[in-house]
């Protein structure tokens, strides 16, 4: 079992600080919220990750592979998705806005012009498995250091069937559903906020609040209702 869940919304830019980092430690009920930041460069990522203690699961919103990618099975991907729909590490991410995204959930994709992001990713992925960390797209696969690849409007819409429309509505609807992240037992898992700081200081901070629900997406992955799930991966070719 993992010790620790971070959830990192990556960015595009480096303008401003827009990365939203938040992380969760495990409890014997559940899961704390013990901390959050905003962060700018990918030096400063990685200094706030080393910062943790392992296990670890870092769960990262950015595309982690270039979109074209013809080795894979498309048997394999539905079994994955049928069992594991909020992380996709296990397939490229071309089938999943063109095909997957579009035919079965009413949510944004990742388009093409975020291939800024892509590359972002893939960077800080090449960085992460230099360092020892494990791209993992099972629950089964534990390791000190892992990370995958998540997606909080896919989350938000699997679990609740969330549907994200005007811009204003995306961030009202992100306040809502991590709101109700807190409540009593939240599909199972228990959250509590422990950062010292009032749940409504993060509701103006969209980065944050991503960031809060990729963590939570790591740590339903890492929960043992999903370790008797077998996952496919294109990583590992099995």
């Amino acid at each position: 079992m993992f010790k620790t869940i971070i959830g990192l919304d990556l960015a595009s830019t480096f303008k401003k600080s827009k990365v939203g980092l938040a992380v969760l430690e495990k409890k014997p009920k559940g899961f704390s919220l013990s901390s959050t930041k905003l962060v700018k460069s990918t030096n400063e990522i990685l200094a706030a990750i080393e910062e943790v203690r392992p296990p670890v699961l870092l769960a990262i919103d950015a595309p982690l592979k270039l979109p074209i990618n013809s080795d894979f099975s498309y048997a394999d991907i539905e079994i994955a998705e049928m069992k594991w729909p909020m992380t996709y590490t296990y397939r490229p991410w071309e089938n999943l806005i063109f095909l997957k995204l579009k035919n079965e959930f009413e949510v944004s994709g990742r388009p093409f012009s975020s291939l800024t992001l892509t590359y972002r990713g893939i960077i800080l992925k090449r960085l992460l498995e230099e360092k020892g960390w494990v791209l993992i797209s099972s629950p089964n696969h534990i390791a000190d250091y892992a990370f995958t690849e998540v997606f909080p409007n896919l989350t938000m819409n699997v679990l609740e069937k969330v549907k994200l429309n005007e811009a204003g509505d995306k961030k009202e609807k992100r306040r809502e559903f991590v709101t109700r992240l807190f409540a009593e037992g939240y599909h199972d898992v228990i959250l509590k906020n422990e950062t010292g700081a009032p749940l409504s200081s993060f509701m103006k901070k969209e980065d944050i609040l991503d960031a809060i629900i990729c963590a939570w997406t790591g740590a339903l992955f890492a929960e043992s209702q999903f370790k008797k799930n077998t996952v496919y991966s294109d990583e590992s070719g099995h």
